[in-house]
Formats: C-alpha cells, structure tokens, sequence
C-alpha cells in the first residue's frame, strides 16, 4: 500500500522499522488458583524475575493503559480524598499486601497491574 502511493506514511522510506514496529497480545485467561498467581506475580515483579509488560501481555492487556487507568484512579481517589499514606482510608486496602498468616490481615487476592480481585480478611 505505501509503494503503490495508496497509504501516505511520512518518513517511511528513511524509518521503516518504526512503523512496523508491533505488541501481539494473546487473549488472557484466569488460573485455577488466582491467589497463588497474584502471590507469584508480586514476587516475580518484586525480585526482577518478570516485568509489567509480560504480566499484563498474559491477561491480555496493555501494560502502558493499565498504567495509565491506576494513575487516574490515584489521582481522583486523592481528589476525593480517600486515600491516607497510599491506601484507602477506611481500612479495607492499605496500598501493601498483607503477609501471610496474620490474623484479621487483609489478604491481596489480585497483586498484578489489572488484577480483578479484592482484599478479604483471614
């Protein structure tokens, strides 16, 4: 299409490789146990072992709009009001995982960018 002049692309002919350049993202599915992948997850991120952009690619998602959706979440739950030192006010999520065993803690069932879980007390 650009060598038949139906497709205007400025620059093509000197920087090709830019407009070809390209993300594939499969579509994502849920595991078995999503406790013990958000833990995995966190922990992976956490030592260097994985980055953002694969954990997201795996569920189908784009690391760059799921960072970009938590920060306007940030901003409006800091807008409102809602957050005290990175977590929400009423005690229901602190902005850190609970470790494990502690008693009434709330347990993080989704530690990934884009995770669809929520906090429960053990």
């Amino acid at each position: 299409m650009v060598l038949s002049g139906r497709l205007e692309l400025p620059g093509y002919e000197r920087d090709a490789e830019r407009y070809q350049e390209h993300v594939w993202l499969c579509s994502g599915w849920d595991w078995i146990d999503p406790l013990k992948e958000a833990n995995a997850n966190r922990i992976a991120l956490e030592t260097g072992q994985t980055t953002m952009q694969a954990l997201c690619a795996a569920r189908g998602t784009d690391w760059k709009e799921v960072a970009e959706q938590r920060a306007q979440e940030q901003a409006y739950l800091e807008q409102l009001g809602l957050l005290d030192n990175g977590g929400m006010k009423d005690g229901k999520a602190n902005g850190q995982p609970a470790r494990s065993g502690a008693a009434g803690a709330p347990e993080r069932t989704a530690g990934m960018p884009g995770g669809r879980g929520a906090a429960r007390t053990v």
